[in-house]
């Protein structure tokens, strides 16, 4: 349950997708100043819900949804990549993430989601980065519209979102 815990050095982790389910995971790694974290798992719940040291974070292809106060109270994450295989991000997500300057979304439609998901001076200070030719689409769609910064990007392939965290 606290295999790592207080690990002072410890400021990445990668949990790849071959994980099934991490059941301790808030215990596991509590005290760890956690700064940069690849998810490869699909049920990753509220693991990081308040981790302060967390400043960035890239979601694997296997996670589907983002639930419910995932990232909430992770005042000092900065930046979070989520795949095309996400197909929602639920309530309260991201509320509290204060320091958020960008989010990089690979999906070609945009999600579904509810206002309530980010705080609200995320659409005037983060930057939503979305694939080459979906600009319209995105500053069309509710919730993302109102964010005042999107930029295009070239979507190159997400199969392997993991080389972003290790720096490959």
């Amino acid at each position: 349950e606290d295999a790592f815990e207080n690990c002072s050095s410890l400021k990445k982790l990668v949990i790849e997708d071959r994980i099934v389910e991490l059941p301790y995971l808030s215990t596991a790694f509590k005290g760890c100043p956690l700064e940069d974290v690849y998810i490869g798992v699909d049920n990753f719940g509220r693991a990081f819900k308040g981790w302060k040291t967390l400043k960035n974070v890239i979601l694997g292809n296997k996670v589907r949804a983002i639930g419910s106060n995932a990232f909430a109270g992770c005042t000092n994450l900065s930046s979070i990549t989520i795949p095309s295989s996400v197909s929602s991000i639920e309530l309260f997500a991201f509320q509290g993430c204060i320091n958020l300057e960008s989010i990089t979304l690979y999906s070609q439609d945009p999600l579904s989601i509810h206002s309530a998901c980010l705080p609200e001076e995320a659409y005037t200070k983060t930057k939503l980065f979305v694939p080459k030719g979906t600009l319209l689409k995105y500053q069309a769609s509710d919730v993302w519209k109102d964010f005042l910064q999107i930029q295009e990007f070239i979507l190159l392939d997400d199969t392997d979102l993991t080389t972003l965290i290790e720096g490959e």
